[in-house]
């Protein structure tokens, strides 16, 4: 899957934020950069099982590949 493109991390203050546009709702906060990276993919990838799962369009940006379901 490839999200990396999607993804945006902001320094907020003493933390940094993370969301994906493409998917509202889909926002975490981390301690730095690389956390809210981390976290930011899982959540992100965990949305998008979420919708596969209950039949709701994945956003054209998002590309499936053999690799989410491993």
């Amino acid at each position: 899957m490839k999200i990396k493109d999607l993804l945006e991390v902001e320094e907020d203050g003493d933390i940094f934020h993370g969301f994906c546009p493409q998917l509202p709702g889909v926002h975490v906060a981390g301690d730095t950069e690389e956390e809210t990276l981390n976290l930011l993919t899982e959540a992100t990838l965990q949305h998008i099982l979420v919708l596969l799962k209950t039949g709701y369009p994945i956003p054209d940006q998002v590309i499936l590949d053999d690799e989410i379901f491993d």
